[in-house]
């Protein structure tokens, strides 16, 4: 992508965001930040607009792989494969049930069931699944940096609550395999 940019008018290094915006996991949100602090545009939609969005011309899609080979490399680096916040796909109940069940087949361990934006039905919903499947539990916020304001890193929108208990099963696992 800084190559493209480059191209386009706007000369830059991954070494220079790297610096601009030291530990972290470098997305198009913080290319177009950049964009607004060196001048070349005046807010984030223009930036998408003109430059890093879908189909603007510095785009550049990221290799993508499918949930099934993810479980297999979490696994194989040593860690630990979470099915991250199911209800927010929007899946049918058996399609949801379908997924988990795929993912366990392949090794998933997790499934998100404390999450910011649930609501007591959907905690449950999941928590069932997990029971099903024989998954741990995990829990977040979602909190990816000042990207969505408002939600907070551990609590959320406020009302955030993850038992201890969650990560203890999660070391617990760590220490048998």
């Amino acid at each position: 992508m800084c190559a493209k940019l480059t191209e386009h008018g706007v000369p830059v290094t991954y070494e220079q965001l790297q610096s601009r915006f030291p530990g972290s996991v470098l997305t198009r949100a913080h290319y177009a930040k950049f964009l607004i602090q060196e001048g070349y545009v005046k807010s984030m939609p223009e930036a998408f607009d003109r430059y890093v969005g879908d189909h603007a011309p510095c785009f550049l899609p990221r290799e993508k792989v499918t949930p099934a080979q993810a479980v297999s490399l979490i696994l194989k680096a040593g860690g630990i494969p979470v099915l991250a916040h199911p209800i927010l796909y929007h899946l049918s109940d058996a399609r949801l049930d379908e997924l988990v069940k795929e993912l366990k087949d392949a090794g998933l361990v997790a499934i998100e069931a404390v999450y910011s934006t649930y609501n007591a039905a959907e905690e449950r919903q999941i928590r069932a699944l997990a029971s099903k499947y024989k998954l741990l539990i995990s829990g977040g916020s979602d909190f990816h940096g000042t990207t969505k304001p408002g939600l907070d890193l551990a609590v959320g929108y406020g009302k955030l609550f993850i038992p201890y208990d969650i990560l203890e099963k999660m070391k617990e696992y760590l220490g048998r395999i």
